[in-house]
């Protein structure tokens, strides 16, 4: 009878086993259902922090780019992004995608951008990381880019953001500066263009 149950149990976990197996073929990236397909007609934006980028090396590689293919957005801002060969790694996973890395790096914290060829054209000299000499307000340089969005005919100024963490008072005030500098730069440079700001703000917008 103890034979009887052990040969039971070792085939109730190969069963299970299988399951498993079977299960995570199916679903390879369990973010894909947190995402919604975009609107091909409108220029669609998304930003992403991927926390040291490739954290995890190839098995993060495949993670991202199934979440972006599902996605289907036009143009996505990065941060955290560790070097320009990790941004090229990543292009290879995608399809029709191509990529930018900022001109200022900031070690495994830096900036890119990634696009959609049929849907955005790169404006010719548009590509600058801007503040780079001012460290207290902008610890990493903004990455401003200009972008042509095909099916609408739409040009917009993007402005790739990630701002000091923390909670404490100073880091606060760091924030406070970095964002009433932004706004006197782009009332100065851009007060006619259309201009999206996106990126990783490290804070809570309130009234």
């Amino acid at each position: 009878m103890k034979l009887a149950y052990f040969f039971l149990f070792i085939f109730a976990v190969l069963c299970f086993l299988s399951c498993s197996d079977e299960d995570e073929k199916q679903q390879t990236n369990p973010f894909v259902f947190c995402v919604d397909n975009a609107d091909a007609a409108k220029l669609q934006v998304a930003t992403m922090n991927l926390q040291e980028f490739p954290k995890n090396g190839k098995s993060t590689m495949r993670m991202v780019g199934s979440l972006i293919q599902q996605m289907d957005v036009d143009v996505i801002a990065l941060q955290e992004i560790s070097n320009r060969n990790s941004i090229d790694e990543l292009i290879k996973e995608l399809k029709g995608w191509s990529g930018l890395f900022t001109p200022s790096a900031s070690g495994s914290m830096s900036l890119a951008y990634l696009y959609k060829n049929a849907e955005i054209e790169l404006v010719a000299n548009s590509v600058e990381a801007i503040f780079t000499g001012d460290n207290t307000a902008f610890p990493r340089p903004p990455f401003k880019i200009k972008v042509h969005h095909k099916p609408s005919g739409e040009e917009i100024y993007l402005i790739n953001l990630h701002l000091k963490a923390m909670s404490d008072a100073a880091s606060v005030n760091r924030r406070k500066e970095a964002a009433a500098k932004l706004k006197n730069y782009m009332d100065e440079n851009m007060p006619n263009d259309k201009v999206v700001v996106l990126g990783d703000f490290n804070d809570r917008i309130s009234a």
